[in-house]
């Protein structure tokens, strides 16, 4: 993710598209928190350093490693994984709104009129224009594995 380019530009982003969240199944939470909690760099014979590992005790890196993975309960594939860049650095999900953030709300307030008057209701009707989106496709990775 970091090797990705600038739009119209051969500049990296470097450090902005750096996998930021990592998104698994259930069956692979443990093997996440492993890779992002243990103090060498898991699958190796040498003891080079883990450079995702936070913290200097092992509840530390533990517990940094349990706020960047997210498990996806309702993905079945049991290998299959995705990474996510830091949305404050690298915006890649984004949300609009036509009129505003908070919606527009109507209701029939007179007392002497209508429902109000013969049922004791007070009818509301709120309407809410938002729309979710892909803004850049640099920011996320999924790894589909066979």
């Amino acid at each position: 993710m970091r090797k990705q380019a600038e739009v119209n530009s051969g500049e990296r982003l470097g450090a902005l598209t750096s996998p930021r969240y990592l998104l698994v199944p259930p069956d692979l939470e443990n093997t996440a928190l492993t890779i992002l909690a243990s103090e060498n760099l898991p699958g190796t014979a040498n003891n080079d350093i883990n450079p995702e590992a936070q913290g200097s005790t092992s509840d530390a890196r533990l517990e940094a490693a349990r706020r960047r993975v997210i498990v996806v309960d309702l993905w079945t594939d049991t290998n299959n994984w995705a990474a996510c860049a830091d949305p404050n650095l690298y915006p890649t999900i984004g949300v609009g709104f036509r009129w505003g953030e908070a919606p527009e709300i109507f209701s029939a307030a007179s007392p002497t009129s209508g429902l109000m008057f013969t049922n004791d209701v007070l009818p509301v009707k709120v309407r809410w224009f938002y729309a979710t989106g892909a803004i850049d496709f640099r920011g996320l990775h999924k790894n589909n594995v066979s």
